[in-house]
């Protein structure tokens, strides 16, 4: 059916495409959208009415087809933007502001939108902090929506955006909405950037009193040496329960001293249920985390034969804490 397309079959697959897989798309765009015969008359209000939905399945070189005046038109940024793969907004930007030399006002960056994490390395080093704070919001936006963090010089970009946002302040509190920007900062970042002492005030620092966020393995591992350090077998469940994923920096040795001083004690089920709200553990220390469970059932269950778990055991313990019970 689609191999002999007439204009009436055209109009009804573009109007429903999205629902077919990519490549039946860019055949029903290649045989159903005309591309201009005349680029240079080809103006914003042009590509907004008649290509801006297509633009992902157009041929490559059609934004660089395009004048100039129309391609760094401010009132098409939105729909390049929505439209446009990160390697020709890249172009786009490449073209529109670096070439240019033009300055990079607050207002230039608020037009650029998320496409500024597309800005090489030596430009975004030359923006101050205040106008990257003005902006924040619509490029944390871009680097929200999975783009600005796929390749490895974006990642570059993301991090060196958000040091500048942190590391003068030693606050993390206002990127903690945003676990792609926490995620692209190196241990070391974390090192220059944390400078509180104390547990109560690390932890606002990181915006855990605001947001739950999701730290890589290694960030998880450094922050829970920092904030647990020498405590860690003094620390109550509600304590482990304000750092939130922190916990998960916890290797199984730490989970076997955690055991270990609660074995004879409630504490030990109350907080190996802390550990089960956070998912995705590394199977030993998982099992680690089952022996805790294990004893506090015994310990609770101590003048009575061992019981079944209850429901409410099962409610807090989760899936994954339970997958080793028989």
């Amino acid at each position: 059916m689609i191999k002999h397309m007439t204009n009436k079959s055209c109009e009804e697959l573009l109007y429903i495409m999205d629902v077919f897989p990519k490549t039946v798309d860019s055949y029903i765009v290649e045989r159903c959208v005309q591309l201009p015969s005349d680029y240079s008359t080809v103006d914003c209000p042009t590509v907004q009415q008649n290509f801006s939905r297509y633009l992902k399945y157009l041929p490559r070189d059609f934004p660089l087809q395009l004048p100039q005046e129309t391609l760094c038109d401010p009132t098409c940024r939105e729909v390049f933007q929505n439209g446009l793969d990160d390697g020709m907004k890249k172009t786009l930007v490449n073209k529109c502001f670096t070439k240019t030399n033009a300055p990079l006002t607050r207002e230039t960056l608020a037009g650029m939108k998320s496409m500024i994490t597309n800005l090489p390395l030596k430009s975004l080093k030359e923006i101050s902090k205040e106008d990257l704070e003005a902006n924040f919001d619509v490029i944390k936006q871009g680097i929200q929506s999975g783009e600005s963090t796929k390749t490895t010089g974006k990642n570059m970009a993301v991090r060196e955006i958000v040091k500048k946002l942190t590391q003068e302040s030693g606050n993390l509190s206002m990127i903690s909405d945003c676990n792609s920007c926490i995620q692209s900062l190196s241990v070391r970042d974390l090192k220059k950037t944390l400078k509180s002492n104390d547990t109560a005030g690390m932890l606002t620092s990181l915006g855990l009193d605001k947001h739950n966020v999701q730290f890589t393995d290694s960030q998880a591992k450094f922050l829970a040496k920092k904030v647990i350090a020498e405590n860690i077998t003094s620390l109550s469940a509600d304590k482990f329960r304000e750092m939130k994923s922190i916990v998960k920096g916890l290797v199984s040795q730490d989970m076997q001293k955690i055991a270990q001083e609660n074995k004879n004690n409630s504490d030990g089920l109350e907080i190996a249920t802390v550990f089960c709200e956070q998912t995705t553990w590394p199977s030993k220390t998982l099992h680690s985390i089952h022996g805790m469970i294990v004893d506090g059932l015994k310990y609770r269950n101590s003048s009575h034969p061992m019981k079944a778990l209850t429901g409410v055991d099962v409610a807090g313990f989760g899936c994954e804490c339970l997958i080793n019970f028989s």
